[in-house]
């Protein structure tokens, strides 16, 4: 990664004035073509379970709560909880490398059946929101929540806390994330999975800006951007969070 950075800050000391103001039309004319396509009409709510399967084991069995926990086996794992994420325990992980990282972990099986059951009382409350939302995974889901904002005059935040609550009382699970598009509502709850609100503004502004930049160095001769192309990505980003909140 250094020598990619460097051979990157080479090039870019290579460029003429010439270039550079030719490299910052293209960033201008690409921002101008997203902002002509982004829909920023819809309110969109990213639901994503806290460690769902290692929740639901720990709400099956309380006498795991509060120990390092995976769901698998040692050949891999499937989730794990805070405890055992606090020594690098993760998801996908092969489980020998998990009890080498923590000796204390506890493998619990999978039981798929147990979560499909927790995962359907869940889009239960989801369909009083939104009938059609979209179902992503077992513990994964977003919601168009913009009519029930209009029908009752509620914020965005305002349905997400409601949701998180009623999600809790019912299954003792908890969830969050709210955007404009399914994009910018998932990034929320990834920044801030047990918060309804948008989260902290610089963060959320960091964190597309890192996307936007994701995006551009994909494509061909991307690097030459540069820092000025660096900077216009920051000001979208900005537009485009700071337009999040007022919708919100």
């Amino acid at each position: 990664m250094r020598q990619r950075t460097d051979n990157m800050r080479e090039r870019l000391g290579k460029l003429s004035i010439t270039d550079i103001a030719h490299y910052q039309k293209i960033a201008e004319r690409r921002i101008t073509e997203l902002e002509a396509t982004r829909d920023l009409s819809r309110i969109w709510l990213h639901v994503d379970m806290d460690a769902f399967y290692a929740a639901v084991e720990t709400l099956s069995n309380p006498s795991l709560k509060g120990t390092a926990m995976a769901v698998g086996g040692m050949s891999m794992i499937s989730t794990a909880n805070y405890e055992a994420r606090r020594y690098g325990v993760r998801a996908a992980m092969p489980g020998f490398i998990a009890r080498k990282l923590c000796p204390e972990l506890i493998f619990v099986p999978v039981d798929f059946e147990k979560y499909t059951y927790y995962s359907t009382l869940t889009r239960k409350v989801f369909q009083r929101y939104d009938l059609n939302f979209i179902s992503a995974s077992l513990d994964e889901a977003y919601l168009d929540i913009i009519e029930v904002c209009r029908e009752r005059d509620v914020r965005s935040d305002e349905v997400a806390e409601e949701i998180r609550r009623c999600v809790f009382e019912e299954t003792g699970l908890t969830c969050a994330g709210v955007g404009p598009n399914r994009l910018l509502a998932k990034r929320t709850s990834v920044k801030s999975l047990n918060s309804s609100s948008l989260g902290d503004v610089e963060d959320l502004i960091h964190s597309f800006m890192i996307i936007m930049l994701e995006h551009v160095m994909r494509q061909k001769d991307g690097w030459k951007v540069g820092l000025l192309g660096a900077v216009l990505i920051y000001l979208y980003s900005r537009n485009i969070i700071y337009k999040l909140l007022q919708m919100s």
